[in-house]
């Protein structure tokens, strides 16, 4: 047998029904191309909806496929280290169990990892997709090239250095599905999760591989491959957290690529495009909506990181005013006083 070149790992939790469609493609994929050198894991934690029996029964017909069960639900992080753990093959593709391989992605992409033998990071593209769970259960084919993708009108480029791919899309090394690293790297990324504290309680509690790729890899080979390679499911579980990501993790980490080495034009520029798209309803919804976050968001950093743009002092007198509205909701006595001329002003004008 030869060695594993490709390890797919794909953490799960009750998501039977998306799973099914992940591995129907993904196994075809394999092994109508022969591709004897990639292997599929499976790390289940301790679902209940039927994931055990389908697993189970569908690794007797795909020797590629190796499963494993964990006794109880140790975590989301602990899961795709577990799943990492189990991979023998010299590099890592943690792919979310809700995200789709394109078909004729996995020929193009093992070719990639055979020509760069030295690169550290290949850099994916993907398809955007906002599937309801109805769309799994009756997925049509046709979403592959009906879905928009997310870099258009790119070429696949080798690079001496991974800093250079910095500018490509502002969510650049976050989402997991599309960096492929070696197996050492994706222990060293995972190892920056704070197990002790909360999901999204930081940028290393939130995008660790993000910010390892930024520390330690910049000075590396790294391979983009342009055509999209997975339909991705941009229906997040972590909405709550969305706008603390748009609005303060997204700006740390152009902070990091800075300090690591990267372009500083390439930086400012992309950190201005990232402002241009942020709306004041995302600040919204961090102060008012989902204001439990607010906990995690540094304000002087913000702005020390933000300053060059008149945006961000647009974005700032808008925060101080969404922190008025929050005193109000907050503080009896200001509430009360805002009550009392509230309705002076209706006598007034009834008057």
């Amino acid at each position: 047998m030869p060695e594993t070149l490709l390890s797919i790992c794909i953490p799960t939790y009750n998501r039977l029904i998306e799973l099914k469609v992940t591995l129907k493609f993904l196994l075809f994929e394999i092994e109508d191309n022969h591709l004897v050198n990639v292997e599929v894991i499976i790390s289940d934690n301790c679902s209940d909806d039927g994931t055990l029996p389908y697993l189970e029964q569908l690794k007797v017909d795909h020797p590629c496929l190796n499963v494993n069960i964990n006794a109880e639900n140790i975590g989301m992080i602990p899961n795709w280290k577990k799943a990492i753990n189990l991979a023998t093959g010299k590099y890592v593709w943690l792919l979310g169990s809700d995200d789709i391989i394109i078909p004729g992605t996995l020929p193009t992409l093992i070719r990639e990892l055979q020509n760069h033998p030295d690169a550290h990071l290949f850099l994916l593209n993907n398809k955007i997709w906002f599937p309801q769970i109805d769309e799994y259960l009756n997925f049509d084919d046709r979403n592959f090239i009906t879905t928009e993708s997310a870099i258009c009108d790119d070429e696949d480029s080798f690079v001496p250095r991974v800093a250079m791919f910095v500018g490509k899309r502002v969510d650049l090394f976050t989402p997991i599905y599309l960096s492929i690293m070696k197996k050492k790297d994706w222990h060293n990324a995972l190892e920056l999760y704070d197990l002790e504290k909360p999901f999204f309680s930081s940028i290393y509690n939130s995008v660790p591989q993000a910010v390892y790729i930024s520390k330690r890899l910049f000075d590396n080979e790294g391979v983009y491959i342009q055509s999209p390679a997975v339909l991705a499911s941009y229906t997040v579980s972590w909405k709550s957290f969305a706008s603390l990501y748009k609005c303060y993790y997204l700006p740390l980490l152009h902070d990091l690529w800075i300090k690591y080495g990267a372009d500083h034009s390439t930086v400012n520029k992309s950190l201005k495009e990232l402002m241009a798209s942020t709306k004041f309803e995302h600040f919204r919804d961090l102060f008012i909506i989902n204001g439990q976050n607010l906990v995690y968001f540094d304000y002087f950093d913000f702005l020390r990181i933000t300053y060059r743009y008149k945006r961000a002092y647009l974005f700032i007198s808008y925060i101080l005013y969404l922190n008025l509205l929050r005193l109000i909701k907050l503080v009896p006595g200001v509430k009360l006083l805002a009550s009392k001329v509230k309705f002076y002003r209706q006598r007034i004008k009834g008057e």
